[in-house]
Order: structure tokens, then C-alpha cells, then sequence
């Protein structure tokens, strides 16, 4: 059973899902401001007006969503339905810092996920801890498509254009270019 002591002592210890120790800073992070957008740094405090600490979410339902901030007891999370843009050189940890804990915050919440992993690395991490909550991983690889299940986007219009609804058939094209 998932529970928000489980998950702020995972993520504070800096545990992944194997019970592995990671080696990360201790030394809480801060960030742009999730709702004014300024460039500035916010304080700790200022940002924690915006974000929802998992261990008082309501009726004891997890709040999902992205970890902006921790300290030596909580975690706080994004859990508005916003876009997030992580971008930081090869090495400064974007997967051990955001993406893992943000996965595992999200298993906890039962939400679902689609999540671009090109190395594979956050599904040798997550897979197995997910599954055994219930989730059913699909894995699309476009690298080596014999591997996991295929998609083709351009089938849906390829099906209507050979049956002649060409109009139909240019509007999915035109969704998938733009």
C-alpha cells in the first residue's frame, strides 16, 4: 500500500524503486515560479503558497504532480494541469531530481502517464514497482519497433484516403504536422 510517509521517505533518503541508495545533494532546490511565471528565483516559502505538500492531501486521496521543492520533511508538488520543461546539461541529474520522483508521485497518485524515455533509463527504474500496483505498461520503440507494441500515425489517414474520404484523411495529416 502506497502511503505519503512511503513516498517522502523514499524520495528524501534518495531511494530509487529498488531501495538503492542515489547519490544526490541534500541541499533542497528552488525554482522559477510555477504560476507567475517571473524569471526570478522565488523563496522557499513564497513557492510553497503555490504547491501542495503530498502528506496533507485531502481525505487521504495523493495529490499527483510534478516536485518542485522538498525539505527535511516534506515534498511539494505542481499538481495544477500545466506543462513542465526540465532542461539542464547531460549529468546535472534531470531524471534522478524531477523525473523519478515525479513517476513515482504519480504512481502513488494512480494517474496515468505517457513518458518519453529514449534511453529506457526511467522504465528499468519504475517498470516493475508499477506493475506491481497495477499498472499496464505499454512500450512504443520507435528506435527498434520489433521490440514492444508499434504505432503508425499515418495509418488512420492512409485507411481514409483508401476509401476515398480524402477530405477526413488530409485533416489527420494536417493534425499530426502542426
Amino acid at each position: 500500500m502506497f502511503n505519503s510517509e512511503k513516498i517522502n521517505r523514499e524520495i528524501l533518503n534518495n531511494e530509487d524503486t529498488s531501495g538503492k541508495k542515489t547519490k544526490l545533494t541534500k541541499k533542497p532546490f528552488y525554482m522559477v515560479s510555477p504560476i507567475n511565471n517571473e524569471s526570478k528565483i522565488e523563496e522557499k516559502n513564497k513557492i510553497k503558497e503555490y504547491l501542495h505538500d503530498i502528506k496533507e492531501s485531502v481525505s487521504g486521496e495523493i495529490i499527483g504532480g510534478v516536485p518542485l521543492l522538498y525539505d527535511d520533511a516534506s515534498v511539494y508538488v505542481d499538481a495544477q494541469d500545466s506543462h513542465s520543461l526540465i532542461i539542464g546539461a547531460t549529468g546535472s541529474k534531470k531524471t534522478r531530481l524531477v523525473v523519478l520522483p515525479m513517476v513515482k508521485i504519480l504512481g502513488y497518485a494512480e494517474e496515468s502517464m505517457i513518458i518519453c524515455d529514449p534511453k529506457a533509463e526511467v522504465y528499468k527504474r519504475t517498470a516493475c514497482a508499477l506493475e506491481k500496483e497495477g499498472y499496464k505498461i505499454e512500450v512504443v520503440n520507435f528506435r527498434n519497433p520489433s521490440v514492444g507494441e508499434c504505432w503508425n500515425p499515418l495509418e488512420i489517414p492512409y485507411r481514409l484516403f483508401c476509401l476515398g474520404d480524402i477530405d477526413r484523411a488530409c485533416e489527420f495529416v494536417n493534425d499530426i504536422a502542426t
